[in-house]
């Protein structure tokens, strides 16, 4: 038989990912549970003409190899200004969606056996980007209001940890919601330069803030500690599967030729895509239409909760991002609350153990829940609460 890659004995998709394949055309199936962007939000028209451009005017280079497309650079310099981050395209890799980006950084930080920190509760694709390493996880508690636990993490610190990189989200993290203030971001970034850890800031969220002007990057505040991963899935199309890197120039040399390795280039033709309609249409406009209907559909939605959810359940309301974080009572399993949701009333959640990186995180974590509330218009967001909630009521 095969003989694999000892880091492959115990791999598997994630839960996410297993749960579509599970559900995948069912009838009146609403999921709750993946962070999706809605396709009638998408600039489809606008996207249609810049690949209609791409394709039948510059296809000597959009169909050909090739590497960073030099006006795309300019445009993600520019986007970078409104994150607070004044940066170059040299500056700037352009990499295959925020996905890779991870891969990439893990690839150039890790050694095998080497310690990375994060949450406690993390996007699960950091897990599976930096399992290849075998690594180490430092897991440092975060709070739904207060966010990451610094005092714990300086903790580790001072008593001698030396974490290759911190991997964190701190606008509207995923999964508990939470936006990270400027204080503490500012003593993560003075952590980050004492000990010389560099931090992987996961800016998916940063550009969907709904309440009043957006906090800084990491990046804009110590550039020489922050690799900043960015990602055109969440604000544009995740179908596209473009990202990009900002980061000091070692580390960004070692991502380009690492990036080489994995994939020669990011697709020329999305590069094109995503170049064409940035050049071509009104994007903060674009920006603004996604924070004015996902803030709807998050009050929407927090609405749902305190009227169909029982008594003791505590939502928390994020300020941007994607996600709601919910606290079930009485010690209720989120695991058989979703397994019982999704059989009888055809409505899909997250578990918060699908997102532990440590194994105190399934007893810590387990009466917690992760929504979503960009993926549908508000009546079905609706309709999605009042099915769960009937659920919960069964269970309490």
């Amino acid at each position: 038989m095969y003989t694999f890659a000892d880091w492959t004995d115990d791999i598997e998709h994630s839960m996410m990912r297993r749960l579509n394949r599970h559900f995948q055309g069912l009838d009146d199936f609403i999921s709750l549970a993946g962070g999706l962007p809605d396709p009638e939000l998408m600039p489809k028209e606008g996207l249609a003409n810049a690949a209609n451009k791409a394709l039948l005017e510059q296809y000597h280079t959009s169909l050909q190899y090739g590497g960073n497309r030099p006006r795309l650079l300019q445009h993600i310099a520019d986007l970078m200004k409104t994150r607070g981050v004044e940066c170059t395209p040299e500056n700037i890799e352009i990499t295959a969606g925020g996905q890779q980006c991870m891969d990439l950084a893990s690839r150039v930080l890790l050694n095998p056996g080497d310690t990375c920190a994060m949450a406690d509760l993390s996007y699960a694709g950091i897990r599976q980007a930096t399992k290849p390493r075998q690594p180490n996880i430092l897991a440092i508690p975060i709070h739904p209001e207060t966010g990451l636990d610094l005092d714990v993490l300086e903790g580790h610190l001072k008593s001698g940890v030396r974490p290759k990189f911190l991997y964190t989200v701190p606008a509207a993290h995923n999964p508990v919601g939470v936006t990270m203030p400027l204080a503490q971001r500012e003593r993560l970034m003075k952590l980050a330069r004492q000990y010389e850890m560099p931090v992987l800031e996961d800016d998916a969220y940063g550009f969907l803030e709904y309440d009043g002007d957006p906090i800084p990057a990491l990046a804009s505040i110590d550039p020489d500690w922050a690799v900043y991963l960015g990602s055109f899935a969440k604000i544009l199309a995740p179908g596209i599967r473009l990202g990009w890197v900002v980061a000091p120039a070692d580390i960004l040399e070692k991502i380009g030729i690492a990036k080489q390795i994995a994939t020669l280039s990011p697709s020329p033709m999305s590069q094109h895509i995503v170049d064409n309609y940035l050049t071509d249409n009104d994007f903060e406009a674009q920006l603004s239409m996604l924070r004015t209907q996902y803030g709807r559909r998050r009050d929407v939605l927090m609405d749902a909760i305190e009227e169909h959810f029982p008594a003791g359940v505590v939502a928390h309301r994020p300020t941007g991002g994607m996600f709601v974080w919910v606290q079930l009572p009485n010690g209720l399993s989120a695991l058989e609350a979703m397994k019982k949701a999704a059989a009888t009333e055809a409505v899909g959640c997250l578990p918060g153990i699908a997102f532990g990186t440590n194994s105190a995180a399934d007893e810590t974590y387990k009466s917690n829940l992760r929504l979503t509330f960009v993926r549908y218009e508000e009546k079905v967001i609706a309709e999605g609460i009042a099915r769960l909630g009937r659920v919960l009521k069964t269970l309490v």
